[in-house]
């Protein structure tokens, strides 16, 4: 069969490079899987190795409903609010499963960390006053050079 695929002349001149050849690859699979449709396969996604299995779990509740892996791997469970984390896992020796708990505990005290800006405020105060007081004796000086009469200088 032939299916409208004519002879290509620069066929040679391109079956050198690499992509081409994945690309015929290609081409020669999916010729295959129309011819014969019945044996082409399905792909099925394949499972990352290094993920943990488990998922989101809005509370402990719901771990209880879920079953464990038959295997005896452990599970894991974090809730949606972040606080906890559950574990769960079969036990082989004697078939139960058995749910663990791990909680988030913030130790840090929280002390009061409110700061007395009485003292920085006044000090603030004092400097601005003083500040005003120069600000307002360089004008007297500026303004008393202004409109004091110029003396002429003696040589």
């Amino acid at each position: 069969m032939n299916y409208g695929f004519n002879y290509n002349p620069y066929y040679s001149q391109y079956s050198n490079y690499p992509n081409y050849q994945n690309y015929q690859n290609y081409q020669q699979n999916q010729m295959q899987q129309l011819q014969n449709p019945m044996q082409s396969q399905v792909s099925q996604p394949q499972q990352s190795q290094n993920s943990i299995p488990g998922w989101y779990v809005d509370g402990f509740d719901v771990t209880k409903s879920i079953n464990a892996d038959m295997s005896g791997n452990a599970m894991f469970f974090p809730s949606t609010d972040g606080k906890e984390i559950y574990k769960k896992q079969l036990d082989i020796n004697t078939g139960k499963s058995f749910t663990y708990v791990y909680k988030l505990e913030n130790n840090v005290e929280q002390a009061n960390n409110s700061i007395d800006f009485t003292p920085i405020y006044s000090h603030i105060s004092e400097v601005k006053d003083e500040l005003s007081t120069k600000i307002s004796e360089l004008k007297d000086m500026v303004l008393d050079n202004l409109t004091s009469p110029k003396k002429e200088g003696v040589k």
